[in-house]
């Protein structure tokens, strides 16, 4: 998860600022990398050569800018808010950094880089770790709502033959029966009644293959209050009644 969130904030990055970003990881041998200029490879290796020449506390600093011929340059940035991300980490030199460039603070060079003055950088990077930080907090989100859907899910299908409402199953998740109902709808896209009843309606269909039990005695063991209702729902999902269901089966 670590890797694809840090794709996906350089890659918001790149399409707000048109600026290459790398991120160099250290749990990761290869770097990240989103956004190329013609000619990149040409800076690369005095890239990587300034950036083994840097000790660990130049490593940590907020900002540091290395110039390449006079009017381009590349700015490193620490990986240390993203802390909670990594595991084991220390320090910012422990998780890595980004390196924003190339780029270019000089008008005549503006069609083969991103003209940024070099006052901008210091907000440049503050976009970069608000990306980064919306992006965690959608993560965590999403990873919020998929574990309680889950769980509901799963008490659904150990229970569809019992009566369940809303009430009961955001009390079993200890949650607000309105956030549930929204999250539920999010997630799996039916409403919590739908849901239920094409499940109930995915079990009855074993019944109605399998076994000679009679419509009422199939609508009950399946969670229905009555024969008429599971005819009707049974209709509204199959597209034929619980009847004409069985005797395809025959």
């Amino acid at each position: 998860m670590t890797t694809q969130y840090l794709q996906q904030t350089m890659e918001s990055f790149y399409l707000c600022t048109h600026i290459p970003i790398r991120a160099f990881p250290s749990h990761l041998e290869e770097t990240l990398c989103t956004g190329f200029i013609p000619g990149m490879t040409t800076y690369q290796q005095e890239l990587y050569l300034w950036l083994q020449g840097l000790s660990s506390s130049e490593r940590q600093s907020k900002e540091l800018t290395f110039t390449l011929n006079e009017h381009i340059h590349f700015t490193l940035c620490p990986l240390g808010p993203f802390k909670e991300l990594f595991t084991q980490a220390e320090s910012a030199d422990a998780i890595g950094y980004f390196v924003i460039g190339p780029y270019t603070d000089h008008l005549s060079l503006k069609e083969e880089f991103a003209f940024k003055p070099k006052h901008c950088i210091s907000h440049l990077i503050q976009l970069l770790y608000s990306i980064g930080d919306s992006h965690t907090r959608h993560l965590t989100s999403l990873d919020e709502c998929s574990y309680h859907i889950i769980r509901a899910q799963k008490y659904i299908r150990e229970h569809f033959s019992e009566p369940i409402t809303l009430d009961i199953l955001a009390n079993y998740l200890g949650l607000h029966k309105s956030y549930l109902c929204t999250i539920f709808k999010q997630t799996t896209k039916d409403s919590f009644c739908t849901y239920i009843n094409k499940i109930r309606i995915d079990e009855s269909k074993k019944l109605l293959q399998n076994t000679n039990l009679s419509m009422t005695d199939i609508a009950l063991s399946v969670g229905f209050s009555s024969s008429s209702y599971f005819n009707t729902i049974f209709k509204k999902i199959a597209g034929k009644t619980p009847l004409e269901y069985r005797k395809a089966f025959i």
